[in-house]
């Protein structure tokens, strides 16, 4: 369900405030200190974790890494959140005015 996957979000999110912040953890096969990740794990808004729930529940593939999946998501919404729904919206616009 929804609620349960917001839960399993905010326990990785709380998991890594716990590490120490000169540990080292990979996302996206980089090696990242757990401050930056922390750093960036506290800019996120619902819309993110909904943005990672959503496309978490698209996969069709089996996902054998599921927290380190999970992880690099969250860490990577920050970045495509904004991106991607600005490119859905040009993609409507464009077939609105061009249909």
């Amino acid at each position: 369900t929804v609620d349960s996957m917001f839960c399993e979000l905010c326990n990785l999110i709380a998991e890594m405030y716990t590490l120490p912040p000169n540990n080292i953890v990979r996302i996206n096969s980089m090696e990242i200190p757990v401050s930056t990740v922390v750093d960036i794990y506290k800019k996120l808004s619902s819309e993110h974790l909904e943005f990672v729930s959503g496309n978490f529940s698209k996969q069709k593939h089996l996902i054998k890494f599921k927290k380190t999946y999970l992880q690099t998501a969250l860490y990577n919404s920050f970045f495509e959140y904004e991106a991607h729904y600005t490119n859905l919206v040009s993609h409507d616009l464009h077939r609105y005015y061009t249909n």
